[in-house]
């Protein structure tokens, strides 16, 4: 058993950085632009916030899938579904954080403002260019 979320994480911390960050964002919006995030209606029954970095089974509760947008970039950047689990109530600059990402403020700022924008009921497409100043 870890001490702290991420601590057990076994990344290779010396691939992640802001270029491969902001990469793996713009992909992950380009494969589904136009969807709004909506939490599975089990995980909100309990919970005091509407945004998961995990998709659970609505029996089990375990992990099944990457959530919403930083949830999805985190995931693909090789951060087991277990470990974003352990993250969820962290805005996104504390689940980096507390993953020991090796990024930038910027990109911190970044990943923090799409969440943002995501949460606000905006399409991944629109939070990316929001963020970003650009489109997909």
């Amino acid at each position: 058993m870890s001490d702290g979320p991420g601590e057990d994480v076994q990344l290779d911390l010396t691939s992640i950085t802001d270029e491969k960050v902001t990469k793996v964002l713009k992909e992950v919006v380009a494969e589904n632009p136009d969807r709004v995030y909506e939490a599975p209606d089990h995980q909100l029954a309990d919970a005091t916030t509407t945004c998961f970095y995990v998709h659970t089974d609505d029996l089990t509760e375990e992990p099944v899938a990457p959530g919403c947008l930083v949830g999805q970039v985190l995931h693909r950047l090789g951060v087991p579904l277990e470990h974003l689990w352990e993250l969820e109530g962290y805005d996104a600059h504390q689940a980096v954080a507390a993953l020991g990402l090796p990024v930038s403020g910027r990109t911190l700022q970044l990943l923090g403002q799409a969440q943002a924008h995501q949460d606000s009921g905006k399409t991944w497409g629109e939070a990316y260019a929001f963020t970003m100043g650009e489109g997909i």
